[in-house]
């Protein structure tokens, strides 16, 4: 089965990355989770890239300018014909912000 090798908490580059490097033959399939609802990459606020080598594939989940609504705890999930893997990291972009009391 998949291994999910390295999965990190966020890191402030160009944009913010999640990055991790999942280890597995056939290569597994990713699916990654925020607050029990499937991210799907089809917004481009939030995209995966990927690089493929032999028997395993390292990346990163790419947030695009996150707010305090993108706090929370993110779910990797890697799975191939040989089984299936979970990971999760917590993700803090940013405080809430606040109402002051006059």
């Amino acid at each position: 089965p998949p291994v999910i090798l390295k999965l990190d908490e966020p890191e402030r580059r160009h944009h913010t990355c999640i990055e991790f490097t999942v280890r597995g033959f056939p290569h597994p399939t990713l699916r990654w989770f925020h607050k029990g609802r499937e991210i799907l990459g089809t917004s481009g606020y939030i995209r995966m890239e990927m690089e493929y080598y032999q028997d395993y594939l390292e990346g990163c989940l790419t947030f695009q300018n996150p707010t305090h609504y993108d706090n929370g705890n993110y779910t990797l999930v890697a799975s191939n014909s040989l089984g299936s893997v979970t990971k999760t990291v917590y993700g803090y972009f940013l405080e809430p912000p606040f109402i002051e009391d006059d």
